[in-house]
């Protein structure tokens, strides 16, 4: 299963997840490859098996609301669809945070998305990514006439981002093999804090120690990513020593003991 932009000669291979009307699927079609030549959009999709299981779309030029959009800024979400023998896995939520990551790569920190008013487990899991603040009231277009809210999700305030890339030290509380004071699970890597810091919990910045495969009482390493919890005020450092390089699935398989109880984002 991959996470992945697709290219325009792709997207003919939506066609399985859009409802069952041909006249309809070829305007949606003409549309869309219209606005992907002219740069308006991107699609990212779920591919399993060759097959598309999932899309979202990114729009960066406004459609219905003025305020879907802000050059170079904010971005609007929509066309959110999953194969519904996959529905009920989390892999809308998934989706939704690599696209977020990939954005917040090239410098976006606004998202926004349309969520129907009577759609409570919409907004439910909307409300978990972090689109917390209904700034407009909109309506959709001939392919989905709905009401709804325009909520905004934005990260420009995570100044944890300022660590990327940098060395840091970091004091190891909790070795790897040892066990969670509160919550009883088992560290299976090294996690420390970072002295002299706060991070928004009040506490001092916590670190995941990824590349050490032994007990350490201090590590000094390079900062590679933030995990930026959506639903709590705690992000995470994910230090490493100087010559090693994981990837996003890698650092969400490594964290995930922990991690799984929240809603995340990787921000690198």
């Amino acid at each position: 299963m991959e996470f992945r932009k697709i290219k325009i000669n792709e997207f003919i291979k939506l066609k399985n997840l859009f409802p069952d009307n041909e006249e309809m699927w070829n305007k949606y079609k003409n549309k869309m490859l219209e606005q992907l030549e002219k740069k308006e959009i991107d699609v990212f999709v779920i591919e399993d098996n060759e097959k598309f299981i999932g899309e979202i779309t990114v729009n960066y030029k406004n459609n219905e609301l003025e305020t879907e959009t802000i050059p170079n800024k904010r971005v609007y979400l929509e066309a959110f669809r999953i194969d519904k023998q996959w529905q009920g896995q989390g892999l809308g939520q998934k989706l939704i945070n690599y696209c977020i990551d990939y954005l917040i790569k090239i410098g976006y920190t606004e998202f926004t998305i349309g969520v129907e008013d009577d759609n409570e487990v919409a907004k439910h899991i909307y409300f978990k990514l972090g689109f917390t603040e209904a700034i407009d009231k909109g309506h959709g277009n001939e392919f989905d006439p709905s009401e709804y809210t325009l909520y905004l999700k934005n990260i420009k305030n995570i100044d944890t981002k300022s660590y990327i890339g940098k060395t840091i030290t970091a004091k190891i509380d909790r070795q790897m093999g040892s066990k969670h004071p509160k919550y009883g699970f088992i560290y299976p890597i090294n996690y420390g804090y970072i002295p002299n810091t706060i991070s928004g919990d009040g506490e001092e910045l916590d670190c995941y120690i990824l590349g050490v495969f032994e007990l350490i009482e201090s590590f000094t390493g390079t900062c590679i990513a933030i995990i930026h919890r959506l639903n709590d005020n705690d992000d995470k450092l994910v230090l490493v020593p100087e010559d090693k390089k994981y990837t996003y699935d890698e650092i969400r398989a490594l964290t995930e003991f922990q991690e799984r109880f929240f809603e995340s984002t990787i921000i690198s």
